[in-house]
Protein backbone atom coordinates (compact mmCIF):
# COMPACT_ATOMS: atom_id res chain seq x y z
CA UNK A 1 0.00 0.00 0.00
CA UNK A 2 1.24 3.54 -1.12
CA UNK A 3 2.24 5.54 1.78
CA UNK A 4 0.98 9.01 0.27
CA UNK A 5 -1.75 9.14 2.37
CA UNK A 6 -0.30 8.37 5.43
CA UNK A 7 2.50 11.04 4.74
CA UNK A 8 -0.48 12.99 4.17
CA UNK A 9 -2.04 12.54 7.18
CA UNK A 10 0.99 13.50 9.42
CA UNK A 11 1.16 16.46 7.56
CA UNK A 12 -2.02 17.43 8.63
CA UNK A 13 -1.79 16.48 12.33
CA UNK A 14 1.70 18.32 12.01
CA UNK A 15 0.07 21.51 10.98
CA UNK A 16 -2.56 21.09 13.80
CA UNK A 17 0.01 20.76 16.64
CA UNK A 18 1.88 24.10 15.43
CA UNK A 19 -1.61 25.91 14.95
CA UNK A 20 -2.36 24.69 18.47
CA UNK A 21 1.40 26.51 20.07
CA UNK A 22 0.13 29.75 18.10
CA UNK A 23 -2.59 33.00 19.67
CA UNK A 24 -5.71 32.45 18.21
CA UNK A 25 -8.21 35.07 18.12
CA UNK A 26 -11.52 34.37 18.45
CA UNK A 27 -14.28 34.13 15.71
CA UNK A 28 -17.11 31.98 16.02
CA UNK A 29 -17.38 28.22 13.95
CA UNK A 30 -18.48 28.11 10.79
CA UNK A 31 -21.63 26.22 10.37
CA UNK A 32 -22.53 25.37 6.79
CA UNK A 33 -24.59 22.47 5.07
CA UNK A 34 -22.47 20.33 2.73
CA UNK A 35 -26.03 18.89 1.81
CA UNK A 36 -29.15 18.45 2.98
CA UNK A 37 -28.18 16.11 5.67
CA UNK A 38 -24.95 16.70 6.70
CA UNK A 39 -24.30 20.01 8.88
CA UNK A 40 -20.10 20.72 9.10
CA UNK A 41 -19.03 22.67 12.14
CA UNK A 42 -15.22 24.30 11.09
CA UNK A 43 -13.16 26.78 13.01
CA UNK A 44 -13.12 28.03 16.50
CA UNK A 45 -16.06 27.15 18.97
CA UNK A 46 -17.09 30.09 20.86
CA UNK A 47 -19.82 31.28 22.93
CA UNK A 48 -22.90 31.49 20.63
CA UNK A 49 -22.64 28.55 18.69
CA UNK A 50 -25.04 26.22 20.02
CA UNK A 51 -27.80 29.08 19.43
CA UNK A 52 -26.19 29.35 15.85
CA UNK A 53 -26.72 25.58 15.29
CA UNK A 54 -30.61 25.36 16.25
CA UNK A 55 -30.98 28.56 14.42
CA UNK A 56 -29.99 26.74 11.41
CA UNK A 57 -31.88 23.77 12.25
CA UNK A 58 -34.94 25.76 12.25
CA UNK A 59 -34.04 27.81 9.37
CA UNK A 60 -36.31 26.78 6.11
CA UNK A 61 -34.18 25.78 3.22
CA UNK A 62 -33.85 28.16 0.75
CA UNK A 63 -36.57 27.90 -2.17
CA UNK A 64 -36.21 25.17 -4.38
CA UNK A 65 -33.82 23.22 -2.51
CA UNK A 66 -34.73 19.74 -0.85
CA UNK A 67 -35.90 19.42 2.70
CA UNK A 68 -32.91 19.53 5.18
CA UNK A 69 -32.85 16.80 7.51
CA UNK A 70 -29.80 16.49 9.80
CA UNK A 71 -28.15 13.08 9.65
CA UNK A 72 -24.34 13.77 10.04
CA UNK A 73 -22.10 16.17 11.85
CA UNK A 74 -18.88 16.57 9.93
CA UNK A 75 -16.47 18.58 12.14
CA UNK A 76 -13.00 20.51 11.78
CA UNK A 77 -12.20 22.16 14.95
CA UNK A 78 -8.93 23.03 16.89
CA UNK A 79 -11.58 23.59 19.68
CA UNK A 80 -12.54 26.57 21.76
CA UNK A 81 -14.64 27.28 24.36
CA UNK A 82 -15.23 24.42 26.48
CA UNK A 83 -18.46 25.31 28.03
CA UNK A 84 -20.07 25.75 24.65
CA UNK A 85 -18.59 22.83 22.77
CA UNK A 86 -20.38 21.03 26.22
CA UNK A 87 -23.41 22.88 25.04
CA UNK A 88 -23.18 21.48 21.50
CA UNK A 89 -22.11 18.14 22.17
CA UNK A 90 -25.58 17.77 24.14
CA UNK A 91 -27.41 19.25 21.34
CA UNK A 92 -25.57 16.91 18.75
CA UNK A 93 -26.81 14.00 21.17
CA UNK A 94 -30.30 15.11 21.81
CA UNK A 95 -30.32 15.14 17.67
CA UNK A 96 -29.09 11.61 17.92
CA UNK A 97 -26.95 11.88 14.64
CA UNK A 98 -23.66 11.10 13.24
CA UNK A 99 -20.38 12.59 13.44
CA UNK A 100 -17.25 11.85 11.31
CA UNK A 101 -13.95 13.99 10.96
CA UNK A 102 -13.62 14.04 7.37
CA UNK A 103 -10.27 13.42 4.97
CA UNK A 104 -7.80 15.91 5.94
CA UNK A 105 -9.51 17.55 9.06
CA UNK A 106 -8.80 17.26 12.57
CA UNK A 107 -11.00 17.50 15.52
CA UNK A 108 -8.80 19.05 18.30
CA UNK A 109 -9.30 19.89 21.93
CA UNK A 110 -12.70 20.71 23.08
CA UNK A 111 -13.89 19.21 19.99
CA UNK A 112 -13.34 16.04 20.90
CA UNK A 113 -16.43 16.21 22.91
CA UNK A 114 -18.63 16.96 20.31
CA UNK A 115 -16.69 13.79 18.34
CA UNK A 116 -18.14 11.78 21.58
CA UNK A 117 -22.23 12.47 21.51
CA UNK A 118 -22.02 11.04 17.64
CA UNK A 119 -24.28 8.17 17.51
CA UNK A 120 -21.59 6.47 15.34
CA UNK A 121 -17.92 7.83 15.35
CA UNK A 122 -16.02 8.02 12.31
CA UNK A 123 -12.29 9.55 12.59
CA UNK A 124 -8.94 7.66 11.51
CA UNK A 125 -6.37 7.05 14.31
CA UNK A 126 -2.37 6.97 14.03
CA UNK A 127 -1.04 3.90 14.21
CA UNK A 128 -1.61 2.18 10.88
CA UNK A 129 0.80 -1.28 12.27
CA UNK A 130 -2.59 -2.10 14.67
CA UNK A 131 -5.42 -1.01 12.29
CA UNK A 132 -5.51 -0.95 8.46
CA UNK A 133 -6.41 2.88 8.89
CA UNK A 134 -9.15 4.62 6.96
CA UNK A 135 -6.95 7.52 5.05
CA UNK A 136 -10.23 8.85 3.99
CA UNK A 137 -11.23 9.89 7.55
CA UNK A 138 -9.46 12.71 9.39
CA UNK A 139 -7.48 12.52 12.91
CA UNK A 140 -8.43 13.64 16.88
CA UNK A 141 -6.09 15.27 19.15
CA UNK A 142 -6.76 16.02 22.69
CA UNK A 143 -4.90 18.21 25.18
CA UNK A 144 -6.09 19.53 28.57
CA UNK A 145 -8.36 22.64 28.46
CA UNK A 146 -7.20 26.11 29.58
CA UNK A 147 -8.41 29.81 30.40
CA UNK A 148 -7.76 31.92 27.27
CA UNK A 149 -6.99 34.91 29.04
CA UNK A 150 -5.43 35.30 32.05
CA UNK A 151 -6.17 38.24 34.51
CA UNK A 152 -3.32 40.57 35.62
CA UNK A 153 -1.78 41.47 39.31
CA UNK A 154 -0.64 39.04 41.84
CA UNK A 155 -4.25 38.34 43.52
CA UNK A 156 -5.59 37.56 40.23
CA UNK A 157 -3.49 34.82 39.83
CA UNK A 158 -5.18 32.52 41.98
CA UNK A 159 -8.11 33.00 41.13
CA UNK A 160 -7.00 32.13 37.82
CA UNK A 161 -5.57 28.97 38.74
CA UNK A 162 -9.03 27.84 40.84
CA UNK A 163 -10.65 28.46 37.79
CA UNK A 164 -8.39 26.58 35.61
CA UNK A 165 -9.01 23.53 38.04
CA UNK A 166 -13.18 23.81 37.97
CA UNK A 167 -12.62 23.94 33.91
CA UNK A 168 -10.20 20.63 34.06
CA UNK A 169 -12.65 19.06 36.44
CA UNK A 170 -15.51 19.78 34.03
CA UNK A 171 -13.88 18.25 31.34
CA UNK A 172 -12.84 15.23 33.31
CA UNK A 173 -16.38 15.01 34.55
CA UNK A 174 -17.88 15.48 30.85
CA UNK A 175 -15.27 12.55 29.60
CA UNK A 176 -15.53 10.36 32.02
CA UNK A 177 -19.95 10.40 32.07
CA UNK A 178 -19.01 9.58 28.33
CA UNK A 179 -17.18 6.57 29.01
CA UNK A 180 -13.96 7.25 27.75
CA UNK A 181 -11.23 4.77 29.22
CA UNK A 182 -9.50 6.57 32.36
CA UNK A 183 -5.84 6.43 30.34
CA UNK A 184 -6.69 8.61 27.61
CA UNK A 185 -8.32 11.06 30.16
CA UNK A 186 -5.20 11.39 31.97
CA UNK A 187 -3.08 11.87 29.16
CA UNK A 188 -5.77 14.50 27.77
CA UNK A 189 -5.10 16.02 31.71
CA UNK A 190 -1.24 15.94 31.52
CA UNK A 191 -0.96 17.69 27.12
CA UNK A 192 -0.10 21.37 27.96
CA UNK A 193 -2.38 23.89 25.74
CA UNK A 194 0.49 24.23 23.16
CA UNK A 195 0.55 20.37 22.74
CA UNK A 196 -1.75 17.63 21.94
CA UNK A 197 -1.80 13.92 21.74
CA UNK A 198 -3.18 12.18 18.57
CA UNK A 199 -5.09 9.63 18.95
CA UNK A 200 -4.89 6.11 17.89
CA UNK A 201 -6.32 3.09 15.73
CA UNK A 202 -6.38 1.34 19.23
CA UNK A 203 -7.16 4.67 21.32
CA UNK A 204 -10.64 4.45 18.58
CA UNK A 205 -11.03 1.03 19.29
CA UNK A 206 -11.62 1.60 23.08
CA UNK A 207 -13.50 4.59 22.80
CA UNK A 208 -15.69 2.68 20.79
CA UNK A 209 -17.07 2.88 16.83
CA UNK A 210 -20.75 3.79 18.43
CA UNK A 211 -22.18 5.99 21.40
CA UNK A 212 -22.88 3.79 24.59
CA UNK A 213 -26.61 4.29 24.79
CA UNK A 214 -26.60 3.73 20.93
CA UNK A 215 -24.53 0.58 20.89
CA UNK A 216 -27.04 -1.35 22.99
CA UNK A 217 -29.46 -0.23 21.19
CA UNK A 218 -27.77 -2.32 17.91
CA UNK A 219 -26.98 -5.17 20.58
CA UNK A 220 -30.71 -5.52 21.69
CA UNK A 221 -32.44 -4.69 18.14
CA UNK A 222 -29.88 -5.20 15.49
CA UNK A 223 -27.62 -8.30 16.73
CA UNK A 224 -24.66 -6.39 16.89
CA UNK A 225 -21.42 -8.16 18.38
CA UNK A 226 -18.35 -5.93 18.83
CA UNK A 227 -16.12 -8.47 19.82
CA UNK A 228 -16.47 -10.46 16.47
CA UNK A 229 -16.27 -7.02 14.50
CA UNK A 230 -13.11 -6.08 16.04
CA UNK A 231 -12.03 -10.18 15.66
CA UNK A 232 -11.93 -9.20 11.94
CA UNK A 233 -11.17 -5.78 11.96
CA UNK A 234 -8.04 -5.76 14.37
CA UNK A 235 -6.51 -8.99 14.26
CA UNK A 236 -5.55 -9.35 10.52
CA UNK A 237 -4.62 -13.25 11.40
CA UNK A 238 -7.96 -14.02 12.43
CA UNK A 239 -8.99 -14.71 8.94
CA UNK A 240 -8.05 -14.49 5.41
CA UNK A 241 -8.17 -10.68 3.51
CA UNK A 242 -10.51 -12.03 1.11
CA UNK A 243 -12.80 -13.34 4.07
CA UNK A 244 -12.05 -10.48 6.50
CA UNK A 245 -12.69 -7.84 4.12
CA UNK A 246 -16.35 -9.57 2.99
CA UNK A 247 -17.22 -10.44 6.27
CA UNK A 248 -16.87 -6.74 7.56
CA UNK A 249 -18.72 -5.55 4.72
CA UNK A 250 -21.40 -7.72 4.71
CA UNK A 251 -21.58 -6.96 8.68
CA UNK A 252 -21.13 -3.33 8.45
CA UNK A 253 -24.36 -2.84 5.77
CA UNK A 254 -26.26 -5.73 7.96
CA UNK A 255 -25.97 -3.17 10.80
CA UNK A 256 -26.19 0.04 9.36
CA UNK A 257 -29.29 -0.95 7.58
CA UNK A 258 -30.80 -2.26 10.59
CA UNK A 259 -29.94 0.72 12.22
CA UNK A 260 -31.64 2.88 9.84
CA UNK A 261 -35.03 0.87 9.52
CA UNK A 262 -35.57 0.13 13.44
CA UNK A 263 -33.84 3.04 15.28
CA UNK A 264 -32.94 5.98 12.49
CA UNK A 265 -35.95 6.25 10.33
CA UNK A 266 -38.65 6.42 13.47
CA UNK A 267 -36.45 8.51 15.75
CA UNK A 268 -36.07 11.29 12.88
CA UNK A 269 -39.48 10.74 11.25
CA UNK A 270 -41.31 10.59 15.25
CA UNK A 271 -38.89 12.09 17.71
CA UNK A 272 -36.92 14.55 15.18
CA UNK A 273 -40.21 17.16 15.03
CA UNK A 274 -41.43 16.89 18.48
CA UNK A 275 -37.38 17.89 19.77
CA UNK A 276 -37.24 21.22 17.02
CA UNK A 277 -40.54 22.08 18.22
CA UNK A 278 -39.33 22.38 21.62
CA UNK A 279 -36.03 24.02 20.61
CA UNK A 280 -38.14 26.33 18.64
CA UNK A 281 -40.20 27.25 21.86
CA UNK A 282 -36.91 27.49 24.18
CA UNK A 283 -36.35 24.61 25.25
CA UNK A 284 -32.51 23.57 25.67
CA UNK A 285 -30.92 20.70 26.44
CA UNK A 286 -28.17 22.00 28.78
CA UNK A 287 -28.05 23.20 32.40
CA UNK A 288 -28.28 26.99 33.03
CA UNK A 289 -25.01 29.09 33.55
CA UNK A 290 -21.96 29.20 31.96
CA UNK A 291 -19.49 28.29 34.11
CA UNK A 292 -15.66 29.54 33.37
CA UNK A 293 -14.97 30.05 30.23
CA UNK A 294 -12.07 28.06 28.51
CA UNK A 295 -10.58 26.34 25.39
Amino acid sequence: MSDKPLRRSLAVVAATLVALAQPRPSSAATLTWSTPTVMRVAGEIVPGDSEHMIRELLKAPPSGNERRSLYEVELDSLGGNVVEAVRLAQLIDSLFVDVTVPARAVCASSCFFLYLAGNTRRATGMDPSLAPGDYSLGQIAIHRPYLKALPAGPSAFQQAEHDQQNLISRAREYLINRQVPQYLVERMMQRPSNDAYVLTDEDLRQIGRYKPGFEELLVSRCNYVRALEEEYLFLPTAAPASRRNEFLSDNQNRVQDCAWKVIMAPHTNEERPKLLKRLRDGWRPWQTGTGSKGR
